[in-house]
């Protein structure tokens, strides 16, 4: 994995719960899961939006961070989130990262889905 990488962000949709997870490199430069949410689906009714479970699921990752980390990961929130979507640096921002946001946002987001049958969605990407 590139060295710019220092925080993986990985959602997975299911039928009744999207959890979520944090991953981030230590000192030593191993990847290491740091954290751990969850939130209930939001594919059906009354929501039928699937992204609404997602930001529920990675709010709790944020509110887990400020107070609990491993052991040789700094505690303090990590803003994953910002106006309602992933919040990532691009390659040009990870090199003008500040000590002051140095927890916020992720350098790398993945989603899956392990739901079963219904729940349809469409992903789109760009490639560089």
């Amino acid at each position: 994995m590139s060295s710019d990488i220092r925080r993986i962000v990985a959602t997975d949709c299911g039928s009744t719960t999207t959890k979520a997870i944090l991953i981030e490199r230590n000192d030593a430069g191993e990847y290491r899961l740091v954290a751990r949410g969850e939130a209930p689906t939001t594919v059906e009714k009354p929501f039928e939006d699937v992204t609404i479970g997602v930001t529920n699921s990675m709010t709790e990752l944020e509110e887990i961070t400020e107070t609990e980390m491993p052991e040789g990961f700094p505690k303090g929130r990590r803003r994953l989130i910002k106006d309602n979507k992933v919040y990532r640096h691009l390659k040009e921002k990870v090199a003008e990262t500040t000590a002051s946001d140095d927890l916020d946002g992720a350098d790398m987001y993945v989603s899956t889905s392990s739901a079963g049958g219904g729940l349809q969605m469409m992903v789109a990407g760009v490639v560089k």
